[in-house]
This record gives structure tokens, C-alpha cells and sequence, in this order.
């Protein structure tokens, strides 16, 4: 099967970008092993893609996804300082370059707030936003290209032939 997005290397750069910026360990959801110690931050990929509208050919197509992020800490200080620092560096010209360059366009930063729960908040605080990306699809659909056009030729021989 031909790999039609390169998901892995996506993840890599927004993980690479989101640790650069807050200095906290980045952390896929529903991740196997030891639970991470506070502070950190986790992300989710819901695998929720809406087309462009104007798309209709699958090998060459932009898509959007929401990818939630949330930051775990043990105050609700640290949380929210953290959260609002994230999600403004992310919004910078310098940050949307560095991840324009690994082919992820920022459409927006969405909903930034508390994601904490009452039974949460006695031993963490989760603070985190959405954020909207826009994706480019780019493969090799297998369907040759015309590359010339040429006049079709009347009958079996031509002029010069007879």
C-alpha cells in the first residue's frame, strides 16, 4: 500500500517545536509504559481530517486536523503559565516558519483554557488548547500524465506514403 501522508515525520516536528519552545517533555496520549512525571505536555491525534473543498484528486490534497494539547502540572499556577506561554509562542512568526518548513501550515490556535476535571484537581492541573493544522497529501497515484498531444492521423497511410 502506498503511503499517502507522512504522519510519523509530522508528529516528529510539532513534538521537536513544542519542546524547544516550553523545555517540558511531549508526550503522545494513551502512551504505554510509566506514567510521565509532572510538568509535561501531551497531544492527541484524533485522526479527524476535513478536506478543502475545492480538493477532488486524493494524491495531491490539503487537509486540515485538530491536534488537542494539554499541559499536566501539580499547580495551577505552573499550568496556566505554561499553557498561555505555549500557546502564544506557537502563534509566533519565528514558530510558524520553523513548522511551515516540515509542511505544517498553523490555522489556528483554538479554545485555550482548563481542562481539569474536579477529581482531577487535587494532584494535577490540566491546562491545554486546540490546535487546527493544515496538511498537504502528496503521492503518487499511479494514473499516468498526458504529456503530448499530437493530431491523429486519417486512415492507415498518409500522402506522402501513397
Amino acid at each position: 500500500m502506498r503511503q499517502t501522508f507522512d504522519w510519523t515525520a509530522m508528529v516528529q516536528s510539532l513534538t521537536s517545536n513544542i519542546k524547544a519552545i516550553s523545555g517540558l517533555p511531549v508526550i503522545p496520549v494513551n502512551t504505554i509504559g510509566p506514567r510521565q512525571q509532572w510538568p509535561f505536555i501531551a497531544f492527541n491525534l484524533p485522526m479527524t481530517n476535513s478536506l478543502d473543498t475545492f480538493s477532488r484528486y486524493p494524491d495531491n490534497e490539503v487537509f486540515e486536523t485538530t491536534v488537542p494539547i494539554t499541559v499536566y502540572t501539580t499547580t495551577m499556577a505552573e499550568g496556566i503559565q505554561t499553557c498561555d506561554d505555549l500557546q502564544a509562542n506557537l502563534r509566533t512568526s519565528e514558530n510558524r516558519l520553523l513548522l511551515a518548513d516540515a509542511g505544517i501550515v498553523i490555522v489556528n490556535v483554538m479554545n485555550p483554557g482548563s481542562r481539569s476535571t474536579p477529581l482531577q484537581a487535587e494532584r494535577e492541573f490540566m491546562y491545554g488548547f486546540d490546535l487546527r493544522l493544515r496538511l498537504q497529501r502528496g503521492f503518487d497515484g499511479g494514473t499516468p500524465a498526458i504529456e503530448d498531444i499530437s493530431e491523429p492521423t486519417v486512415g492507415n497511410t498518409t500522402k506522402e506514403e501513397e
